[in-house]
């Protein structure tokens, strides 16, 4: 069998496993992750059908890790919860009481969720690995186009007046005298749809500087048009922690990309002005546009119920901490088990915290949690020092000024 055909297959894939989940509304449905962890095992056998060896990159480690210790809080060993979560033990006990069944010996009192979620990470990590066999361009490329395909659904969606996505979905819990989210695009939570707008647009981003140092103007202008569309989705999403993410880091990238490559090289002065008009404008209409959004953080009494219960759940969050210190209460057992200890409970579920850093310790513990929560940020900085030289260097850091922006947007949803 040829190379060509396999390679496509490949590529075919990966494009698959990066858009369907978020075509798919943003993932909720239950049967978007075997279907996803099917697409990322057909596509790891495509490559290794090619007679090569994978590489393992640093984030599949990473990934093995925590779906290791996502594997020991799913084992159904009798008596390891009394012995590593002596208190969620007497929790899940007390809970239990009534109950004829013995139930799953699991560390996890929600052993199908946590289930569940090791099945996600291993997809996840077998993804990461396709990504490091093929060039960073083809990875950029695919998130561009699932950038362009969320941000034109929604635009069109919006356009339209639709109130349910795809005319079936209709969100809930909306805001008083909202009758549809700012934009109704293929995700149920708006956080979650400006985090991948922010990921795809600094990749879009990528690929045009990319483009740009070789002179490819037909492909720039593409990449042009499809960044401002996923800008003006970006906007219409009104998520406050995005925009000022994406601000702080735009600046940052913008430094990265027309900063000399090299100390003899010199950047043209005359294009230098122009760019920086350019941006300036750019930037001056996202700040414009962001600010009735961004303004409202600064006013005490137009914080809105829904925030100060993100600030609530945040805060008494920490608290679980000390029923399973060291393996945590389970991946993705959160949201049943925070309503029994919640100071201020309502009706109102909260499947998950704000917080990424928060969750890892929360429900992977001190152990596997803090460890991820030290080595992520080191493997950010590892990817940046070691992205390549010269100008295709600063594309490639440009991109991963994408996850920069996702991981503050992660740490600032809960209060934004």
């Amino acid at each position: 069998m040829s190379a060509r055909p396999t390679i496509f297959r490949v590529r075919l894939g990966l494009g698959l496993a990066v858009a369907g989940p978020a075509l798919a509304l943003g993932g909720v449905w239950p049967w978007v992750v075997p279907a996803f962890a099917l697409v990322v095992a057909a596509t790891l056998h495509g490559l290794q059908r090619r007679g090569r060896a994978l590489h393992l990159p640093v984030g599949a480690a990473l990934g093995l890790l925590a779906a290791a210790a996502t594997l020991v809080q799913v084992l159904p060993i009798p008596g390891l919860r009394a012995v590593l979560a002596p208190d969620l033990h007497a929790w899940v006990e007390h809970a239990r009481i009534g109950l004829d069944e013995p139930g799953w010996p699991s560390v996890s009192p929600t052993p199908v969720d946590t289930a569940f979620e090791l099945v996600r990470l291993l997809a996840l990590t077998g993804l990461a690995s396709i990504c490091a066999q093929l060039g960073w361009r083809t990875t950029a490329r695919a998130l561009v186009v699932v950038g362009v395909a969320v941000a034109a659904i929604g635009l069109v969606q919006h356009g339209l007046g639709t109130e349910q996505i795809y005319g079936l979905y209709r969100a809930h819990h909306l805001p008083a005298g909202r009758t549809n989210p700012a934009l109704l695009s293929t995700f149920v939570n708006p956080n979650h749809q400006s985090g991948l707008l922010l990921v795809t647009g600094f990749a879009t981003a990528a690929s045009l500087l990319a483009d740009a140092r070789e002179g490819r103007l037909e492909s720039r202008i593409v990449l042009g048009m499809a960044l401002v569309l996923q800008l003006a989705a970006l906007l219409l999403s009104r998520s406050r922690a995005a925009l000022l993410c994406g601000l702080v880091v735009a600046g940052l990238a913008s430094c990265i990309a027309w900063w000399p490559a090299a100390p003899r090289s010199r950047i043209h002065r005359p294009r230098t002005a122009a760019l920086a008009i350019i941006g300036g404008l750019i930037l001056g209409a996202l700040a414009l546009a962001a600010w009735h959004e961004l303004a409202a953080l600064t006013q005490a009494e137009t914080l809105d119920p829904a925030t100060a219960a993100r600030l609530r759940v945040t805060g008494s969050a920490p608290a679980l901490l000390g029923l399973s210190p060291l393996v945590g209460l389970g991946r993705g057992a959160f949201g049943d088990v925070f309503p029994a200890f919640d100071p201020a409970p309502s009706h109102v579920w909260f499947s998950h915290l704000e917080c990424a850093p928060l969750t890892m310790l929360v429900e992977w513990g001190w152990l596997a949690g803090g460890l991820l929560v030290v080595l992520l940020p080191a493997w950010w900085l590892h990817a940046m020092r070691h992205a390549g030289r010269h100008e295709d260097a600063r594309a490639r850091r440009v991109a991963l000024l994408g996850l920069l922006a996702l991981a503050l947007q992660s740490l600032a949803d809960f209060s934004l």
